[in-house]
């Protein structure tokens, strides 16, 4: 985490909170490199600080290279990727379980593992029924594994990055920081709601994506700068791409073009807009 100060829209101090980063062992997954080096040398959304000398960091043109073909080496294996995914959708499913009174913390640990079990196959099943699906949907979007790195909701959730997940957690948030509320920085917690990302509420999705084969291409390939998307969206470049990416710019051992795994396989992408489509 990295503290970070938010203010209103006046400028005016709200609140000292801890920002989670997401990790970087994925991070070529989401973005092409001259993306990651936009960011490194800009920053990013008044949160992540400029590194780069263009945006008035402290890194020349070269350290910036160096730091990428740095990260070039310590992105995950599919196998990898898959276990922290599959992982922290277990994870959602045990705090459903919390949420809802099924179990508590007190509980036999057995039970509450098995439990979380059949509910995983259930929804994960290619025959899940749509209540499933979307459930499914939303536990990836909220996925906490590697600190928010292959979820939706640290761009497209108010205060998730800074420990709003839940309504309790907002409500213990404004308790310590009121001028939380009393700015309107954070009410409370609306999942999909926007933040740095667009809200996807109140139907959006559906008027963004009038079919849903245009909306998973869209969470699929994330968006390039500049290029529109769905109906009359304009690419910022920011919302990562979720299926992996080739770079052709890049070749392996057998020289072939570099193949970045996929954040989320294709079921669990068409789960996410069931959610997402739903809100």
């Amino acid at each position: 985490v990295a503290p970070v100060t938010l203010t209103d829209e006046n400028g005016d101090f709200v609140a000292q909170v801890n920002w989670t980063a997401p990790a970087l062992t994925t991070v070529l997954s989401r973005f092409d490199e001259d993306e990651v080096r936009d960011i490194l040398n800009f920053g990013r959304n008044g949160v992540m600080p400029a590194w780069g000398a263009p945006g008035g960091g402290p890194l020349t043109e070269q350290q910036i290279d160096e730091l990428i073909h740095f990260l070039r080496t310590v992105q995950l294996t599919p196998e990898d990727v898959s276990t922290a995914v599959d992982g922290g959708v277990r994870a959602g499913i045990r705090q459903e379980l919390f949420d809802v009174g099924t179990f508590t913390v007190d509980d036999d640990a057995e039970l509450i593992e098995a439990e979380v079990e059949v509910i995983f196959k259930r929804i994960t099943d290619i025959d899940a029924s749509e209540a499933d699906q979307i459930l499914y949907g939303r536990i990836l979007f909220e996925n906490a594994a590697d600190s928010g790195a292959y979820n939706c909701a640290r761009c497209h959730t108010q205060g998730y990055s800074y420990g709003a997940t839940s309504e309790d957690a907002t409500a213990e948030l404004i308790e310590e920081f009121p001028l939380l509320e009393e700015s309107g920085t954070l009410t409370d917690y609306v999942p999909g709601g926007g933040f740095f990302g667009w809200n996807l509420t109140g139907g959006s999705e559906v008027r963004q994506f009038p079919n849903d084969e245009d909306h998973i291409a869209f969470v699929s390939n994330g968006s390039n700068k500049g290029v529109q998307y769905g109906q009359g969206g304009q690419g910022s470049g920011q919302m990562p791409g979720f299926a992996g990416r080739v770079d052709a710019d890049l070749v392996d051992d057998d020289g072939e073009p570099r193949e970045w795994t996929a954040l989320l396989a294709p079921e669990q992408i068409k789960a996410v807009v069931a959610y997402e489509r739903s809100l």
